[in-house]
């Protein structure tokens, strides 16, 4: 069945096998998951270990040889252990190292600019994506590389 729930277990256990970030993605996440389960973030975000944060969605520099690039690279080989969803689509990813990603939907209805997501997950293996609209509401698409 495809629906977010059911994407969201998947990713459970699941190692990282990439992320895209910083240079012209500008504070835009992607991670790859070992079985082609990518997660897309437009929205703010900040990625912390032991309640220190390490990097967030505003640092002044996100050029490609930046912190910001350097800590999000690091969880590359990390392993997700655990996920929160919350009523919101706020999501919280823990992963094996103890760091903790914090995604928080603050695109809305309102929002100017051009986002029209807040998240984006998509299955490679079967062909779908559920984004998170500005409208926090749950969005089924066929995949498409091209909006990972």
């Amino acid at each position: 069945m495809k629906n977010l729930s059911n994407i969201l277990k998947k990713i459970k256990g699941e190692a990282i096998d990439e992320v895209v970030c910083g240079g012209s993605n500008g504070s835009i996440i992607v991670i790859i998951t070992e079985n082609s389960i990518s997660l897309t973030i437009d929205s703010v975000w900040r990625l912390t270990n032991d309640n220190t944060v390490l990097v967030s969605w505003d640092e002044k520099d996100n050029s490609t040889k930046s912190n910001f690039v350097k800590e999000l690279s690091k969880l590359e080989n990390d392993t997700i252990e655990s996920f929160e969803l919350s009523s919101f689509y706020d999501i919280t990813l823990k992963f094996k190292s103890g760091k903790t990603l914090f995604v928080l939907c603050d695109i809305n209805k309102y929002y100017a600019e051009c986002y029209d997501n807040n998240w984006i997950i998509c299955d490679e293996s079967l062909n779908y994506c559920i984004c998170v609209t500005k409208e926090l509401r749950e969005k089924f698409e066929v995949y498409d590389p091209s909006i990972v």
